[in-house]
């Protein structure tokens, strides 16, 4: 991918920085200046796009906050949402946004004395100096996956263990690790988390592998393997939630599409500015040409017409 496109995903957000615990160790204000510290740009932003730790063992997301510098000793928290293998979800701007989406169960996570999953994900505030673990990184293997130009597929305990079948240095295979890729699931070579060992990690079909590594799923409940817990189920369309989010016709009113959560919802059109009509911020009522409500306002709303 040509630096002017992985540019145009991750655009002028800041960039957040992360260690293998999850701890805030770094705020960059965007991804121009980090080669300033001394870190690869090419590699944070492969480490942004395909949600893995880098070289030196550090994680990067871009910050869903829109506004001026934020500080380490901020008192602003950001929560994220990690996936069974680890790889990080999605990053909210605070609490109330993250439990808007999912449910009052996420805040019992932010306690030691507590489960931290809810809902199928690890949810983790993003401190500088957490007192707790989330669960053990160690516990889970990650080996290297090799797709060839026909389609055939090899995986490998290692980087040295790949280095060493093809005959090509380490530093070449990291490299074409952290080359940044628009599509996780078509990278030539790609990192694969799995509880297993390698020899049952060999016996997986790909598209078992690739599921619970892949974070394309347009909704996360799509494949139930993919969750900490499998019946820790959310609300699905065909199970209708009061916070579902609707797509209304501005006119007639009529419900166009439904998404799960405003996350969902923006990603799936490209329309920004949905929280602010759900919100009522300003006296918004519309973006991109459509109002958007929760279900249960809506179906307040039908009531009275």
């Amino acid at each position: 991918m040509k630096e002017e496109n992985y540019k145009s995903i991750i655009g002028e957000h800041q960039i957040l920085q992360f260690d293998l615990d999850y701890n805030l160790t770094g705020i960059f204000p965007n991804i121009d200046c980090i080669d300033l510290f001394g870190f690869s740009k090419k590699e944070v932003m492969a480490a942004i796009i395909n949600h893995e730790y880098t070289k030196q063992g550090y994680y990067y997301v871009i910050s869903p906050m829109q506004q001026e510098y934020v500080a380490l000793n901020d008192k602003y928290k950001h929560v994220l949402q990690i996936n069974k293998v680890g790889l990080i979800h999605n990053v909210y701007a605070n609490a109330s946004d993250a439990i808007l989406n999912y449910g009052n169960m996420i805040y019992n996570c932010f306690k030691p004395e507590y489960k931290h999953y809810a809902y199928g994900f690890y949810w983790a505030k993003s401190v500088t100096d957490r007192s707790f673990k989330i669960f053990d990184i160690h516990k889970i293997n990650r080996f290297i996956l090799h797709i060839d130009n026909n389609g055939s597929t090899l995986l490998f305990k290692n980087i040295k263990h790949a280095s060493e079948y093809y005959e090509i240095s380490e530093d070449e295979i990291y490299d074409k690790l952290f080359t940044p890729s628009e599509n996780h699931r078509k990278n030539e070579w790609q990192f694969i988390r799995t509880f297993n060992n390698y020899n049952d990690a060999c016996c997986k079909s790909l598209d078992t592998l690739l599921s619970v590594n892949s974070l394309n799923f347009e909704d996360p409940f799509s494949d139930i393997s993919c969750l900490v817990r499998k019946n820790d189920t959310l609300k699905t369309k065909e199970n209708p939630s009061d916070k579902d989010i609707l797509m209304i016709d501005k006119d007639y009113f009529e419900i166009k599409r439904v998404f799960l959560n405003a996350n969902e919802a923006k990603r799936k059109t490209g329309i920004s500015n949905i929280w602010l009509c759900l919100k009522h911020v300003n006296g918004h009522k519309t973006a991109g040409g459509y109002r958007w409500m929760y279900r249960k306002e809506y179906n307040d709303l039908m009531e009275l017409m």
